[in-house]
This record gives structure tokens, sequence and C-alpha cells, in this order.
């Protein structure tokens, strides 16, 4: 048991954030799985752009009102992983 004692609400936000965090690293890495070109292009962007940013931000959220701040940390790598992706690529590939 942890002290002080956990709310209901913070259970909630805490199942929340770990959620997020799930379909937040399960977008990056479907990114990676599907990388054949579609006719209009909006996976690519959808799938390691927008999907992270805004599952990210919310997990931030609900990791801050869980005060699980492991949450908020792994939340907030999910929403920069493309910078993080675009760094260590010119890192390893770079001139």
């Amino acid at each position: 048991m942890t002290w002080p004692p956990i709310t209901p609400g913070q259970q909630r936000a805490r199942r929340w954030s770990v959620i997020t965090f799930v379909l937040g690293v399960l977008s990056v890495t479907l990114f990676f799985v599907f990388q054949e070109p579609t006719p209009t292009g909006w996976r690519t962007s959808l799938l390691l752009i927008i999907f992270p940013i805004v599952l990210g931000v919310t997990g931030i959220v609900f990791g801050a009102i869980s005060k699980r701040y492991l949450w908020v940390v792994l939340n907030a790598v999910v929403m920069l992983s493309f910078p993080l992706l675009m760094f260590f690529g010119t890192l390893i590939h770079g001139p």
C-alpha cells in the first residue's frame, strides 16, 4: 500500500496514462512495420507525428493527475519520438 492512499480518480488516471503510452508505442511500431506507400500519404504523418503527440500529451496529463511521474516521462518520450528518431537517424546515417 502506498502512502498517501490513492484515490479512485488517481487509479483511473494511472490506467489511462498506461493505455495512452501503450497506444503511442504501438503507433510508432506500426509505422515501422507497415512502410509501404499509400495513395494519400496520410499514414506516415498520422502514425509517426500526430498520434504520438496527441497520445503523449494526453498521457502526460493523466500521469500528472495520478502523481506517477514515471508515466509523465514515458509519455513525453512517446510525444518526442519523431524528433528523437530524426536526431538518432542523422547520427547513424549522417554525413
